[in-house]
């Protein structure tokens, strides 16, 4: 990102602008807030992260982003009693901004607000990555000065569950995806082929489907399993692949292996933790898929399928949906509709579907751009103020 492109006044100190999140363990939301606070740093203001750790804060220090320990996500009374801690912080750095993109640091924030006086208290932006149950707890997302939306469809949840929230405070932006790390038409290398046989040998002269997604109920492992069997009782040779975190789901994920062995298909699919090739895991499969029993704001893994002009199946709903039909229709299936489904998989197998032109739906410079308007928006007129 050019780093004149948002300027602060050379007369006065940087502001200082934070991202707060539960944890930095590698998802979609926390993935962005890893990215905005990069371009944070770059565009010259001063940037914090606070959340309660994880994997992906070597990527922040590296980038010269600092990162502050406080557990801020657990929805627990004793939550409570890091308000100090976090109004000392907010003093002491005399942070300007505060982009928030949970609900439960939404509240601490909140409730630590009210502890300041007028003058200390930071612009509050909201980032809506979710599209959570309608009520007072999730209410919280659309109190900031500004609300981001990840999506035209978090912008209609939005609007249906609060209808008297400000829309004027409302911004869409979609989440963008790097080009760079998921480039158009992108092949993987023998070497990498050759190393992927060798860690899945079950894998070779077989069609590879990919489910990348977090193990957890509502994000459909089981409706893949279900899939990958009937794909296998009609006698296609396939193999199916599940990537995500498992070291939170050590239980649901045995529970997907014994799943399988019931099915009869324990030889025919694998799963994977978190991995750094998803790159490559992308350019080798048949077809990717996303099957959330839920609608989702946005779907970063039919993007990212999108932009490399991958195969990629979802159901047709919430922000996967709209990707979907803007750059792809042919893998939008109805939602739940699990014989449309099967005949859109084949279909592809067999050639009747062909693939889709690469196509980078929404670009993450743009992407981190905007949201940097958004920031500059509230921080201007504190900026110009006598």
């Amino acid at each position: 990102m050019n780093s004149s492109a948002f300027p602060t006044k050379q007369t006065q100190q940087p502001a200082t602008i934070v991202q707060l999140i539960p944890a930095l363990q590698g998802g979609g939301a926390e993935t962005c807030v890893v990215q905005t606070a990069k371009a944070v740093q770059q565009a010259g203001w001063r940037s914090l992260v606070v959340s309660a750790g994880g994997g992906l804060v070597p990527e922040l220090t590296r980038s010269g982003v600092r990162h502050e320990l406080l557990p801020a996500g657990e929805k627990m009374p004793r939550t409570l009693f890091l308000i100090p801690r976090l109004r000392q912080l907010l003093l002491s750095e005399q942070v300007r901004l505060v982009d928030v993109h949970s609900r439960v640091p939404a509240w601490l924030l909140q409730l630590t607000l009210a502890t300041l006086p007028a003058a200390n208290r930071p612009q509050v932006v909201t980032t809506v990555h979710g599209l959570n149950r309608p009520g007072i707890w999730s209410r919280v997302m659309v109190r900031g000065d500004r609300v981001i939306a990840v999506s035209e469809a978090a912008q209609r949840h939005l609007c249906a569950a609060y209808p008297d929230a400000d829309r004027g405070r409302i911004r869409v932006i979609p989440r963008g995806v790097d080009t760079r790390l998921f480039p158009a038409n992108y092949v993987a290398s023998d070497a990498w082929m050759r190393s992927f046989f060798a860690e899945f040998p079950q894998a070779v002269d077989r069609r590879l489907l990919l489910f990348p997604a977090r193990m957890s109920r509502a994000r459909g492992q089981k409706d893949f399993l279900q899939l990958m069997a009937k794909l296998i009782q009609e006698g296609r040779n396939v193999f199916g692949l599940m990537v995500g975190d498992c070291s939170r789901h050590l239980a649901y994920v045995a529970g997907l292996r014994e799943f399988a062995d019931q099915l009869g298909i324990g030889k025919c699919v694998a799963i994977a933790p978190q991995r750094a090739d998803l790159r490559e895991l992308y350019a080798a499969a048949d077809v990717v898929l996303s099957l959330p029993t839920k609608p989702e704001s946005f779907g970063l893994v039919v993007a990212e399928a999108l932009s490399m002009g991958r195969p990629v199946v979802a159901w047709d709903q919430g922000g996967a949906g709209d990707l979907l039909q803007k750059c792809w229709a042919a893998g939008a299936v109805p939602a739940g509709d699990r014989q449309a489904l099967m005949s859109v998989i084949r279909g592809i197998l067999e050639g009747q579907i062909q693939a889709p032109h690469a196509s980078c739906p929404y670009p993450l410079q743009q992407t981190l751009e905007q949201t940097l308007a958004v920031y500059r928006e509230l921080l201007e007129p504190l900026q110009s103020a006598p």
